[in-house]
């Protein structure tokens, strides 16, 4: 069987891991995968980490076993890819981790500006309710710039159209389902 070990575990995924893969009986840990543990995992075959553990060339050549690597993120600027890639080590990552998260954080965001949400907070905190100075803007109306209609990119321009914003959007291939919800 081969060896797993799932780096960066928090303690509300831990019994999700361990029963999910209990079939691989994998080596769960919280730390990250760096110069001051991979020692202990010589002979690890299938990795997953999140964000926190930077696999460069220099890291990975001390797993020569290593098969594949399942990051537990969208992104993966954290794994040297072309190292991987010559080695032939497969990487995965889970394209839509976050993409609804982050779209809504964005206008949480934007209304917290558009409402002068924080200086409200704090006025009404000192027992100051007046709304002198207080009066923001509508998002309704208003032109929302997008770089980038990835998952990420994608909610956020619908999250924009829906509250009645223009979207426009610039991404490397033109998405013809997003620019049919436009109109």
């Amino acid at each position: 069987m081969a060896k797993v070990v799932i780096f960066e575990v928090e303690d509300w995924e831990e019994k999700y891991i361990e029963t999910a893969l209990s079939a691989f009986q994998p080596v769960i840990t919280a730390e990250k995968l760096e110069e001051a543990t991979v020692g202990k995992y010589q002979d690890v075959e299938i990795i997953s980490t999140f964000i926190y553990s930077t696999l460069t060339k220099e890291l990975l050549d001390k797993l020569p076993n290593l098969k594949f690597i399942a990051t537990r993120s969208m992104g993966f600027d954290h794994i040297d890819m072309v190292y991987c890639k010559q080695k032939g080590i497969v990487v995965s990552n889970v394209p839509t981790y976050g993409a609804h998260t982050v779209a809504e954080h964005t206008f949480a965001l934007m209304l917290a500006v558009s409402r002068k949400l924080i200086p409200s907070v704090e006025r009404a905190k000192k027992g100051d309710f007046s709304s002198v100075g207080l009066t923001g803007f509508d998002l309704f109306g208003k032109t929302l710039g997008v770089i980038g209609t990835g998952h990420i990119g994608k909610n956020v321009c619908e999250l924009g159209l829906s509250f009645g914003m223009q979207a426009l959007a610039y991404c490397h291939s033109q998405d013809q389902e997003l620019l049919a919800k436009r109109s």
